[in-house]
């Protein structure tokens, strides 16, 4: 039996497929969410059951030639199969993910799903910094396509809006992306550190003086966006992500850090709060 379609390719959704919970009392529709609807199912870590993986050069070769079918960036391509090449010759990454094929009896696409997963809740476990830093790369992202921009405040994120925006990223972002989406699947393989979560009683009040420090017109816009987010153009819901992004560095420091951490990862909230939805491998 041959482990194939282990879809290295959801590490490059995977921070980007974050899933988030909709805040229950004062925004009841915001979720921020990300919903995978295309992922990258050609880039495979190829390995037989109980057997020799391919060795570094030929993994790294499959890798360059699937992810040059995806992106026409050769530094993305770069980036994507230098970070990704880290955890696919994993022993630690290679015996879960026969775990998940051969005792789990997974199909290709569902285990496409369980690597996804693995880099989301991995985000958990990254640091303030790294969490920071995937902020950023979201802004940057975001500023690349404004469908992706409005996704990414609505939670309704096509794949070929992600995948085009991460072409047009720069090196050291493309690297950066990839690397952080590799690390949280390795430290959710390790389960150290402890994972984070953020609670959303804490997100609320945070958002509530957010909304105060804007004023009373931008303030009253996000309000008006956050509750009525399927009413609203791309272009509003945009706006909206770039207040969400740009104004945190305004905020109190411990403030500021915890919408930056949502923003990252909108996953780690916890209490009060119910998942809206899972990452859809198509």
């Amino acid at each position: 039996m041959n482990l194939y379609a282990i879809a290295m390719g959801a590490l490059g959704a995977g921070l980007g497929a974050l899933l988030a919970s909709p805040l229950q009392k004062r925004w009841p529709r915001h979720a921020l969410t990300v919903r995978v609807v295309a992922v990258v199912g050609a880039m495979t870590l190829a390995t037989n059951v109980g057997g020799p993986m391919l060795t570094k050069l030929q993994d790294a070769q499959r890798l360059r030639t699937q992810a040059s079918a995806v992106f026409a960036n050769p530094q993305v391509v770069d980036a994507f199969v230098e970070e990704t090449s880290q955890l696919s010759h994993s022993p630690a990454f290679v015996a879960w993910m026969e775990r998940q094929v051969s005792e789990r009896a997974l199909a290709p696409e569902r285990a496409q799903e369980e690597v996804a997963l693995l880099t989301q809740r991995g985000a958990a476990r990254l640091s303030d910094s790294d969490l920071s830093r995937m902020a950023e790369l979201k802004a940057k992202l975001a500023a690349n396509s404004p469908a992706l921009c409005a996704g990414f405040f609505t939670g309704q994120v096509e794949g070929k809006d992600l995948f085009g925006a991460l072409d047009k990223l720069a090196s050291t972002d493309a690297h950066a992306w990839f690397g952080l989406s590799t690390r949280a699947a390795q430290l959710e393989l390790a389960a150290s550190p402890p994972a984070r979560g953020i609670d959303a009683k804490d997100l609320e009040h945070a958002l509530a003086a957010l909304v105060t420090a804007l004023g009373v017109e931008r303030g009253g816009f996000l309000t008006q966006v956050l509750n009525e987010s399927d009413a609203r153009s791309e272009s509003e819901r945009c706006q909206a992500f770039q207040l969400l992004a740009k104004q945190t560095k305004t905020l109190p420091a411990s403030t500021g850090l915890l919408l930056t951490r949502y923003i990252a990862a909108p996953q780690l909230l916890t209490s009060d709060a119910q998942v809206e939805g899972s990452p859809v491998v198509e």
